[in-house]
């Protein structure tokens, strides 16, 4: 009886719910906030967050975070409209999510943290207009490429600092100052362009970077302690307006180029240990070539190259940026980075009677002064001749060919 009971009551149970109407799922709405006296923000359904209004961005801190703190799941692309005139301080920290930025000129200041730890931003246009980066504004993120426009003044302490996959960066003109550890330990970064503004390098700024070519712009006149500490340099110009270089500010064994007397060096103010067993040319003339690579030349007559990559985009060596004072060449250093010499490349030089190659070098190689480029198990070619070099000369049995112009203007060989 009590069976039957219970059967009728679930029937009846599904016959009334058969007589209500259908709901639909609930559809999600945009959700909004404040963030500033006159800013607001809109959070999509798609997960892109919009920040409009006038005026400055509230700074935040990490534990109270945001407005959209609960959110920051779900934020995969933020906007930042015209109008906005900061980003606050810790506004994106650990936005995982965030894969994309978009920042109007109007912005003026990024706030510290503002991107820490954004673990999917690899790329963002920092627009012209923008005048500070703050301190750690974006600590651990996997950008790859950054361009500083000339309008910011000064990057914050460690602004990149732990951007892994950070290989290039350009410094705009405008920039005085680089913080601490601004770019520390970014260890794919090899690319470094500092701009004609720059009066102030930080502690640590670029440590641990695998910087191989440095050319410090003049007006420089500060470099704090560790700022390219085990950075691997091959060439490095110093501008004369240099007047501190701080303990350990450089550790690598390459070759320093000093743009003014050796009397005006004596004048710069180094800490024990800043230069020590390092290598020192005066009345020097430098900078970079082909993309990547550097060069330097000291009045001693040594013109080392140094860099990543291949001499390329020269149709004549009268193209080179030494042309003017290859007459005072007379020994070479060529970089383990180098992969390719041009046909001639010292032809001209008629001083010189010394090429070296780094022993790290993979292609290259030199015996007695002579420039060699290995062909695997088939031989050598020899490239180049030193066409001041005197005496007598034997070619080496492992030498398979001999390339154009290689002994050209050797007068002095017997």
């Amino acid at each position: 009886m009590k069976l039957k009971r219970a059967l009728s009551i679930l029937l009846a149970l599904v016959f009334v719910l058969t007589l209500l109407p259908a709901v639909s799922a609930p559809v999600k709405a945009d959700v909004s906030g404040t963030c500033g006296t006159n800013l607001t923000w809109t959070l999509s359904d798609s997960g892109v967050l919009t920040i409009s209004g006038s005026g400055n961005m509230i700074d935040f801190t990490t534990s109270t975070q945001d407005a959209w703190r609960y959110k920051r799941h779900a934020i995969t692309r933020v906007v930042i409209s015209s109008g906005v005139t900061s980003i606050g301080a810790n506004a994106f920290y650990n936005c995982y999510s965030l894969t994309g930025v978009t920042i109007s000129s109007s912005v003026k200041t990024i706030g510290e943290q503002a991107f820490g730890e954004c673990t999917k931003l690899t790329g963002i246009t920092i627009p012209y207009g923008v005048l500070e980066i703050g301190s750690k504004a974006f600590l651990n993120t996997p950008l790859v490429s950054l361009a500083i426009p000339d309008t910011v003044t000064s990057i914050g302490d460690e602004a990149f600092l732990g951007c892994k996959q950070l290989k290039q960066v350009n410094i705009g003109n405008g920039v005085v100052n680089i913080g601490t550890s601004a770019f520390d330990s970014n260890e794919e970064l090899s690319y470094l362009r500092l701009g004609s503004g720059l009066r102030n390098i930080g502690y640590r700024a670029f440590a641990y970077c695998p910087i191989s070519v440095l050319v410090l712009p003049s007006g420089l006149t500060y470099i704090d302690g560790r700022a390219f500490l085990d950075c691997p340099l091959d060439v490095v110009v110093i501008p004369n307006s240099i007047e501190v270089i701080r303990d350990y500010a450089f550790s690598s064994s390459g070759e320093y180029y000093y743009c003014g007397a050796e009397s005006e060096w004596s004048q710069v103010a180094l800490d024990t240990n800043s230069f020590d067993r390092l290598n020192i040319h005066y009345n020097s003339h430098g900078g970079f070539f082909s993309n990547n690579l550097g060069w330097g030349l000291g009045q001693d007559g040594l013109l080392s190259i140094g860099g990543n990559g291949a001499i390329t985009g020269f149709s004549s060596p009268s193209a080179y940026p030494w042309y003017s004072y290859q007459t005072g060449i007379t020994s070479v250093w060529i970089g383990d980075g180098i992969t390719e010499i041009p046909i001639g490349l010292f032809r001209e030089c008629s001083n010189l009677i010394s090429i070296s190659v780094d022993w790290g070098n993979e292609r290259y190689s030199s015996e007695n002064d002579v420039l060699f480029k290995a062909d695997g198990a088939d031989g050598n070619t020899l490239i180049a001749f030193p066409s001041g070099k005197v005496g007598e000369y034997y070619v080496p049995e492992n030498v398979t060919s001999i390339e154009d112009y290689a002994f050209v203007s050797c007068s002095s060989l017997d």
